[in-house]
């Protein structure tokens, strides 16, 4: 990717930190539009979201009558969710990511958490639809039981919860980036010197540094400003927006989710994430938040993990917010097309909103009706199979891209390793049965930094003192010391 020291390759100018700043501030725009263009947010229905809701139907939900019901969902619940941390943690975290394919961003017990997050929510989803067959074969009334992915609230609020989810995630991320770049001194040492100077040096003896300062001035700020916006109707959302079609809200959605994974690849340290550099908290003069309520456990999360732990949660709702406009259709959500402008129109009446027979601009016109419903600035035209490909395909091959270059970086450091270990095992070797004075030996070299960026200072100091070791395309010759 080149050296970040210096301006030289893409990777200097695709990470660079004009640029990321950049990515966080379109996808918090984006957002902000896909709300205000987002007619499923202005409707009265349920809000149903699959699996998700299904999760928490059984966990919270829905409980049926009878004893012997719920201490059957009970049994499951708890059984999906124990089964669920035990296979995030030593299934996919210890065995896949860490030993098989030695991610480095998993190394010792980090991204734990996010493991079993994942394993989790799969094994609580499967539990649904295990108790779901066990209602249709042991309940006669099992209908108003079934589990599915309804939630208990509207559309409208879940909206707003979602815009407010998602402001916070990408807020606190935007400072965290800044606040890492600022407190790293060894890339892009021309950036912003005076500022990095003065970033995390204490203003007098008693008051914090300028980063805390500035996160919690920012936060104090920004996050009640937009709370007011979104949930005090001060702006009437349902106009603001500027009249997108389908396709565009998918394009919008599309745009996002690459940002979201263009976030974690934009890390100076990516795709190792190995770093020396003690990178604080923001708002904190910590760079770890530990809990040492389980003595044999003491659970801890790093500063980069509270990150993208932030980053790839707001992912999901923004791969799920594709999902929905691309399979988007008015009747699903208590609205109908205006036949002149092909404007939304939402219906406010929450009985009438789920009577597909009132779902019909002609019959609402007949009834007099139409006085009561609000016409979004959306418009839907139809979304045909070719138009939605023309949305997924790119954002699939990009998250294909992601994920492959992140397992194939650290193969590749992972070969090196392999290199370095055999050459150490040959010295022993040689030095076991030479009979030789001199002792050949291997010495401690950081051969991923040397590898990926030999302009570094720490890097080129190694070299200068062991001149008897050789590094040749990543294989260590080991010499006489």
């Amino acid at each position: 990717m080149g050296s970040l020291s210096r301006g030289s390759g893409p990777g200097y100018w695709l990470r660079h930190p004009y640029l990321r700043l950049f990515v966080l501030a379109l996808i918090m725009t984006c957002n902000f539009l896909l709300f205000t263009e987002d007619p499923k947010f202005h409707s009265v229905t349920e809000v149903d979201i699959p699996f998700a809701g299904n999760a928490v139907q059984l966990l919270i939900l829905n409980w049926p009558p009878g004893a012997q019901w719920i201490a059957l969902k009970l049994c499951i619940g708890l059984f999906s969710l124990g089964i669920g941390l035990i296979v995030g943690k030593f299934l996919l975290h210890k065995l896949i990511l860490k030993r098989w394919w030695r991610l480095k961003l998993f190394k010792e017990d980090r991204g734990s958490f996010f493991c079993m997050a994942i394993t989790t929510g799969i094994c609580l989803v499967t539990g649904s639809y295990l108790y779901n067959f066990i209602l249709l074969l042991g309940m006669e009334d099992y209908s108003e039981h079934l589990l599915n992915g309804k939630l208990i609230m509207d559309n409208q609020t879940f909206g707003k919860i979602a815009m407010i989810g998602k402001w916070l995630g990408d807020s606190t991320s935007l400072f965290l980036v800044l606040d890492m770049m600022l407190q790293e001194k060894k890339h892009y040492r021309q950036w912003a010197p005076r500022l990095r100077a003065k970033w995390d040096v204490r203003m007098g003896k008693t008051l914090c540094s300028l980063r805390i300062i500035a996160f919690w001035v920012y936060q104090l700020i920004m996050t009640p400003l937009v709370l007011a916006l979104v949930l005090a109707n001060v702006i009437d959302w349902s106009k603001a927006g500027f009249g997108s079609t389908g396709l565009e809200r998918g394009i919008l959605a599309g745009i996002v989710a690459c940002c979201d994974m263009a976030i974690v690849a934009q890390d100076w340290e990516y795709p190792r994430f190995k770093t020396n550099t003690d990178v604080k908290l923001p708002g904190m003069e910590t760079g770890n938040l530990k809990c040492n309520c389980l003595a044999k456990y003491p659970v801890v999360i790093t500063g980069k993990w509270f990150n993208y732990g932030i980053v790839l949660a707001v992912m999901v709702l923004d791969f799920n917010a594709l999902n929905n406009h691309l399979s988007y259709n008015p009747m699903a959500y208590g609205q109908y097309v205006h036949p002149e402008t092909q404007r939304i129109m939402t219906i406010t009446n929450v009985t009438e909103a789920y009577d597909y027979n009132q779902l019909n601009w002609t019959v609402r016109w007949m009834e007099n009706k139409t006085e009561s419903d609000i016409m979004l600035s959306s418009r839907y035209l139809g979304l045909s199979w070719g138009w939605r490909l023309l949305v997924i395909v790119p954002t699939a091959l990009i998250a294909i891209g992601f994920f492959a270059g992140t397992y194939l970086g650290n193969k590749r450091v992972t070969r090196i390793k392999k290199a370095e270990e055999a050459a150490r095992l040959l010295a022993e070797e040689y030095n076991n049965y030479s009979g030789i004075p001199e002792r050949v030996s291997m010495v401690e070299l950081d051969v991923e930094d040397k590898y990926d960026d030999k302009d570094d200072e720490s890097s080129s100091s190694v070299e200068q003192e062991d001149e008897g070791n050789v590094i040749d395309g990543g294989r260590i010759v080991a010499g006489f010391r």
